[in-house]
């Protein structure tokens, strides 16, 4: 892809990020009170549209966000993976520009999929016992949701947001663009929602172990 098709693609993709930030920065309830974005003061049962945009815009532009494209461009460059025909900077800027279109294809099928289907994108912990236990819950909470009459279904977001991701990365590299390659893609970005969730569900106990580990060494 020319690097002025990727400077528009990255311009058309900040663009979207600020429509959406406008449009969520404020949600209102339905008896006219101002609800918070911060998404651990959005304790409402059940999200509005602009509540679930506040949380995928707030993700999208935060610093930890541009960091990671930072390093996963620079990374990719060191690599050459994928593979690109371009010198310096312009693999640098094409990798940071595919980066965020990427994230912002995922996120709005996400947003769109998991709205229409009615499903909850906050994390909730499994408040299960026991490594393997929690570990099965989590998982299963990645890939199944309720079905409001005692069952279960596949959750329908992570898969949405895994596919527009993979096949946007098809429209946006250079190299290695071909349907399967977005396909496989998919499948990585899909592996990623269980890998955060796993995070997320065993992040307190982590952060227990690392500080009682600082304590033991600040005694000895």
């Amino acid at each position: 892809m020319p690097l002025k098709v990727s400077s528009a693609a990255s311009a058309a993709v900040v663009c979207l990020c600020l429509a959406v930030l406008a449009s969520a920065q404020t949600a209102t309830s339905s008896s006219g009170r101002e609800l918070s974005c911060k998404p651990l003061q959005i304790q409402t049962a059940e999200l509005t549209f602009q509540q679930r945009s506040c949380l995928y815009t707030r993700k999208l532009l935060a610093p930890s966000m541009a960091l990671r494209a930072v390093v996963s461009s620079a990374y990719g460059q060191v690599r050459n993976s994928p593979a690109d025909p371009g010198d310096g900077m312009d693999v640098f800027e094409h990798g940071l520009g595919a980066y965020y279109a990427r994230r912002t294809g995922q996120y709005t099928g996400e947003l769109m999929a998991g709205y229409l289907a009615g499903e909850d994108p906050r994390f909730h912990p499994s408040g299960r016992n026991g490594f393997w236990p929690r570990v099965r819950a989590t998982v299963v909470n990645v890939v199944a949701v309720p079905d409001g009459e005692g069952g279960s279904r596949p959750a329908i977001a992570p898969i949405a947001g895994s596919l527009s991701s993979g096949l946007i990365s098809v429209a946006t590299y250079r190299t290695h663009n071909s349907f399967e390659d977005g396909f496989r893609r998919t499948g990585y970005v899909y592996s990623g929602y269980i890998g955060t969730a796993l995070l997320h569900e065993f992040q307190p106990d982590l952060t227990v172990w690392a500080n009682h580990l600082i304590h033991r060494k600040k005694q000895d």
